[in-house]
C-alpha cells in the first residue's frame, strides 16, 4: 500500500466573540476589561498553535442598538482587536440572533469542531432577551455550542 504524502486538512476550530460594547460599558474600566479579555484570549490561540486545528474568529460588538460585525471567520493569526470605542444602547437580542444567522450562513464542513460562543457584557439585557435565547437554543447548532457567559462588572 502506497504511503500518503498528503497533509491532512486542519479541521476549523470557530470561536465567536459577542462583546457588548454599549455605552454603560465605558463605566467603572468596564469596557478595559472586555479588551483585555479579547486580546489574551487572542494571543493565547495564536500561541498554541494545533497543527490539526484551524481558529477561525469572528467578533460582534453590541452597540447603537445593533450588531457591528468587527471580524468574520477570519483566521486567528490574522485578527488584532482595536481600540472600539463604546456608545448607545446594547441590543443583546439582536445581538444572538445576528450570532445565530452567522452560525447558519457559514457552512462549516462535516470535520469542523463544534462552534465555542463567547458573550461577554455587563448583563444588562433588553426585555426580549430570554425568549430569543430559548428560540435561538431550539436551532439544533446553537443548541450544540460550546456557550461562555463572562460577566463584567455588577
Amino acid at each position: 500500500m502506497p504511503i500518503s504524502t498528503n497533509e491532512p486538512e486542519r479541521r476549523l476550530f470557530p470561536v465567536f466573540f459577542l462583546a457588548d460594547a454599549s455605552g454603560s460599558m465605558a463605566e467603572n474600566g468596564k469596557w478595559k476589561i472586555i479588551q483585555e479579555v479579547l486580546s489574551q484570549c487572542l494571543q493565547q490561540l495564536k500561541d498554541s498553535p494545533d497543527p490539526d486545528f484551524e481558529v477561525v474568529i469572528t467578533l460582534l460588538l453590541l452597540q447603537n442598538d445593533g450588531v457591528a460585525v468587527e471580524h468574520h471567520s477570519e483566521p486567528v493569526e490574522q485578527v488584532a482587536i482595536q481600540n472600539y470605542s463604546t456608545s448607545g444602547q446594547s441590543n443583546y437580542s439582536a445581538g444572538i440572533e445576528k450570532l445565530l444567522d452567522l452560525l447558519k450562513e457559514n457552512k462549516l464542513p462535516k470535520n469542523a469542531h463544534v462552534p465555542c460562543l463567547v458573550l461577554m457584557g455587563d448583563g444588562h439585557v433588553d426585555s426580549s432577551f430570554m425568549y430569543t435565547l430559548d428560540k435561538c437554543l431550539k436551532d439544533a447548532f446553537f443548541k450544540k455550542s460550546t456557550r461562555i457567559v463572562v460577566e463584567i462588572g455588577n
